[in-house]
């Protein structure tokens, strides 16, 4: 495994398009053009294995060139780049100038020149796949390049995610757990790729839960704290109904409530257990973590750690 990071906020305002410029050749083998009016930012984080290449790129308008000199050969590699927040428009030597809308996926290879139009504040997430892999599911990888795009969908968006919160989590990751990550991953692209009639034969309910599972608790992490986070905002944010939220829940032995209590909990646990907070009252962390009802926090925590918070802060 091998990971790498990328943010421009870390180097000098006057150094920045120069640093900017040379992580692009050196790491995508393309020439940015960034606009002079517009200040340069750009973040970068890079997974890879030997079955997967993840790339999270985030930044400013931009535009970014492969010439025939950039290009390299990776025969056995797809690249599938879908970006948020901002229109695409790609050109390339055997095709006519095509726009991504937010959300949808283009699709190119290493080995081939093109021009890539990004028209604001953008994040993309690249995701190469050796073809040899979607080929076991059917697929025509000749058939995908032509198209030149796949159009957003639920799965698209699920892989996408699943791909960003991978890099994210990636240096925490087991061999084990990695590998199964991966395997998940490339259930979810292969079935984004695939024709409709054939995805009646693809089996993917296992992965597609287990990412879906993944990415709930990483949402349910980033909003843990809001007055408003409960089962039906959680599922409307990630476009699945109330019931299928509770079935992944369940598939893993615990509820959604049940699993947003024990984060809270283990919250509270974090801040007891920190030097720096001890002047704070327990009924203040109580509070801080969610709670209203001090008697029911620590009932809670008792049940959960088998010890009091007052026990948790004296040791």
């Amino acid at each position: 495994m091998e990971q790498k990071q990328f943010f421009s906020s870390d180097i000098k305002a006057v150094l920045r398009r120069q640093a900017i410029e040379e992580i692009f050749e050196s790491h995508l083998k393309m020439s940015i053009d960034l606009p002079e009016q517009v200040p340069a930012t750009m973040r970068l984080s890079a997974y890879s294995c030997s079955q997967l290449n993840l790339l999270s790129i985030s930044g400013t308008p931009a535009q970014a060139t492969r010439s025939v000199n950039q290009t390299f050969q990776s025969p056995d590699d797809l690249v599938l780049c879908v970006t948020y927040a901002a229109d695409v428009c790609i050109k390339t030597s055997r095709s006519a100038e095509q726009v991504f809308q937010s959300g949808d996926a283009h699709v190119w290879k290493a080995d081939k020149e093109f021009l890539c139009k990004v028209n604001k504040n953008f994040t993309t997430t690249m995701i190469g796949v050796p073809t040899h892999l979607i080929e076991g599911y059917g697929i025509d990888p000749q058939q995908i390049l032509d198209q030149g795009g796949i159009a957003s969908s639920a799965e698209l968006r699920l892989a996408a995610r699943y791909s960003r919160i991978l890099i994210d989590e990636s240096e925490h990751l087991g061999m084990e757990t990695a590998a199964q990550t991966v395997s998940h991953l490339h259930d979810l692209i292969t079935f984004a790729l695939a024709r409709e009639k054939d995805r009646l034969h693809m089996d993917i309910s296992d992965s597609a839960r287990a990412a879906r599972f993944v990415s709930l608790k990483k949402d349910i992490s980033s909003h843990l704290l809001d007055e408003n986070l409960n089962a039906a905002s959680i599922a409307a944010r990630h476009g699945i109904s109330q019931r299928y939220l509770r079935d992944i829940f369940a598939s893993e032995q615990t509820s959604f409530s049940k699993y947003v209590l024990e984060q809270k909990l283990r919250l509270a646990h974090r801040k007891l257990s920190d030097p720096k907070l001890r002047q704070l009252n327990i009924s203040v962390i109580a509070y801080g973590c969610g709670f209203g009802d001090l008697s029911y926090f620590t009932r809670s925590f008792k049940r959960l750690y088998g010890a009091t918070p007052s026990d948790v802060r004296n040791r």
